[in-house]
């Protein structure tokens, strides 16, 4: 079996966000194709940009890790992360300890990169609009859409 379950698992594997926490962090954006993202109080676990003019499919079989036999498969339709991480220990349990202010472009020595392989950015494209997410476990604390 896997070592991520419930939420974690779809949450890291897919993006899936599930329950829709009252998303209370104002999240501020700076300019520039690289921006700062920052936010007062606390911290998360997952920070991440989509692209929100794309959509795309992704399927997983997630599989047993003795037989490798399918226990299921999931379809998701989503806008993809083009950049993002979650704070790890090192068998990959979420940590909640992002702060503000984060990067974009950096990820923490440690940290699991959340970016889509296929459309992963190492600056943004001036005029397109994204959405910057905090999140942690099922639960969305922030968002923001933004245009570089």
């Amino acid at each position: 079996m896997s070592l991520l379950s419930g939420c974690d698992y779809w949450e890291n594997i897919l993006g899936w966000d599930g329950v829709i926490g009252a998303k209370e962090k104002e999240i501020k954006v700076s300019e520039g194709t690289k921006p700062v993202f920052s936010w007062k109080d606390g911290s998360a676990g997952n920070v991440s940009v989509t692209r929100t003019d794309t959509l795309v499919t992704f399927r997983h079989l997630r599989l047993d890790d003795s037989t490798g036999a399918v226990i299921d498969t999931l379809e998701v339709t989503r806008n993809p992360i083009v950049w993002g991480y979650k704070a790890a220990d090192k068998n990959g349990i979420t940590q909640y300890n992002i702060t503000s202010p984060v990067h974009f472009g950096e990820i923490p020595e440690g940290a699991i990169d959340l970016s889509d392989s296929l459309f992963a950015l190492k600056e943004l494209t001036v005029g397109l609009q994204y959405k910057v997410r905090l999140s942690s476990l099922c639960v969305w604390y922030g968002e923001q859409l933004f245009t570089p």
